[in-house]
């Protein structure tokens, strides 16, 4: 299988985060990256090696917004008392505008990303 990309947040506070990925995806992200760092939105296609695919996207937001960003943590003890995101508001991480990044941005942008891979892969 190919194009496999684990994107593995840290449990808690100090607890080391790991991307892990095959040459394609990781290539893939890299582009979403530049895209993101010149657009402010960037999107990968990519795969968990179980098959299912997803898309990962990448926002660069604006310094100041980073301080209301939500803590990336999986264990629900280091949530406590920190900022994450209230699902019911917003598909923004905390802090971003919701113009930002709705739900038709990232539609477009989904759709845009796995239309350049089907291309790639029809010239392969």
């Amino acid at each position: 299988m190919n194009n496999v990309l684990h994107l593995h947040a840290g449990s808690s506070f100090h607890v080391e985060g790991h991307i892990v990925g095959d040459r394609e995806a990781l290539i893939r992200l890299r582009k979403a990256i530049d895209r993101a760092i010149s657009t402010g939105k960037g999107a990968a296609p990519v795969s968990v090696n179980d098959g299912e695919g997803y898309t990962c996207f990448v926002l660069c937001v604006p310094e100041e917004l980073t301080d209301g960003l939500a803590v990336p943590y999986t264990s629900e003890d280091a949530l406590i008392g920190s900022k994450y995101p209230d699902p019911n508001t917003t598909i923004c991480p905390t802090g971003v505008p919701n113009t930002f990044c709705t739900w038709n941005e990232l539609n477009k942008l989904n759709e845009q990303a796995w239309d350049e891979k089907d291309n790639e892969n029809q010239t392969e």
